[in-house]
């Protein structure tokens, strides 16, 4: 089981590198921008659905 400092140390890093990221994309293509954060927010959905599994409904 992943301690609870590590799943926070990582949200931190995750944090600034989707800051980084979007002002880098900002300053160079907003449609690009909007591109890259709805492709992110897609791979978040599938691997929300897939990582609670076809049971989590039911609980």
């Amino acid at each position: 089981m992943l301690s609870y400092h590590l799943v926070q140390r990582h949200l931190m890093t995750t944090a600034w590198v989707g800051g980084a990221l979007t002002g880098a994309l900002y300053g160079y293509s907003v449609p690009l921008l909007i591109t890259v954060v709805t492709a992110i927010q897609a791979v978040a959905l599938v691997l929300l659905a897939v990582l609670r599994g076809p049971d989590a409904g039911r609980r």
